[in-house]
């Protein structure tokens, strides 16, 4: 049987949050990896870090566009960006690069509560 063409791309501000929602999805019943660095993407889902929690909003939003360029165009695939329950980082900034870089204007905001608490 084929591969089957990425469905679902996490982008997380850190290493943490991208493996926390592979492993999430993968429970999930998906085909999920983790991409730490430039290389070729496949799998249903592909979770992936700007690694941009601890840096001013403009280099938060540079890494993110430089995230999603290193992904490319995956027509039909669902971007979700990771945001943590304490709200850390530059949220606002990190959206809007994400938006630029895709050529989308807008953005759905799913507040998700876990049922396991983490620590």
């Amino acid at each position: 049987m084929p591969p089957q063409p990425l469905a679902l791309i996490v982008l997380a501000d850190d290493v943490t949050g991208a493996a926390d929602t592979a492993a999430r999805i993968h429970a999930a019943g998906l085909d999920a990896a983790i991409l730490l660095g430039p290389g070729p993407a496949g799998g249903q889902a592909l979770a992936l870090t700007s690694d941009s929690r601890h840096v001013d909003a403009g280099a938060a939003a540079e890494r993110v566009r430089a995230a999603v360029a290193s992904i490319g165009a995956r027509p039909g695939a669902i971007w979700h960006k990771k945001i943590d329950s304490p709200l850390p980082g530059h949220i606002a900034a990190e959206l809007d690069a994400i938006l630029d870089a895709l050529g989308r204007r807008r953005a759905v905001g799913c507040p998700a509560f876990p049922a396991q608490p983490l620590a």
